[in-house]
């Protein structure tokens, strides 16, 4: 997953986000539809991706967005996504042109047999909490990788 002057992107020219004008009418990366974006991942590394990526990607657009670009790309390397092979390639391509036909991202999950509710988390559901039950962030609880450890096809 790579910066590029106007979008983010992975693999041979799929895009997950790109580029809108704000308020102020400065282009800005957007990331349109963070379900498609985790349906897409999921497919090209054939297996769920864990929600907690878009929380990193997240901020490494808004860091992007906000000037410090190579703070956002350190973040995006974060995410820690397995290099993108020619068959993860392949399989990206494919889900995008998929979603772009209408299938919906819950439908292309479901399809591979992934389990669709974490296109739904707002939160990590392991994420650990502190004394008083309240979420906190851990830096070394979560997985090594982006992908969701113990699940596949």
């Amino acid at each position: 997953m790579e910066f590029t002057n106007k979008r983010l992107a992975l693999g041979a020219g799929t895009f997950l986000s790109k580029m809108r004008a704000d308020r102020s009418g400065q282009d800005k990366l957007h990331l349109a539809d963070e379900r498609r974006i985790l349906a897409m991942l999921s497919t090209a590394y054939e297996q769920p991706v864990d929600p907690y990526a878009l929380t990193k990607i997240r901020r490494a657009v808004e860091l992007w967005n906000g000037g410090e670009k190579a703070l956002g790309t350190i973040h995006l390397a974060f995410v820690r996504l397995p290099p993108c092979t020619a068959r993860a390639s392949l399989r990206l391509f494919a889900a995008e042109q998929l979603m772009e036909s209408g299938l919906a991202p819950e439908t292309l999950m479901k399809c591979q047999g992934f389990d669709t509710a974490p296109l739904f988390l707002k939160y990590r559901p392991d994420q650990p909490r502190d004394d008083h039950g309240r979420w906190t962030s851990d830096a070394s609880a979560g997985s090594e990788t982006g992908l969701q450890e113990g699940r596949s096809r």
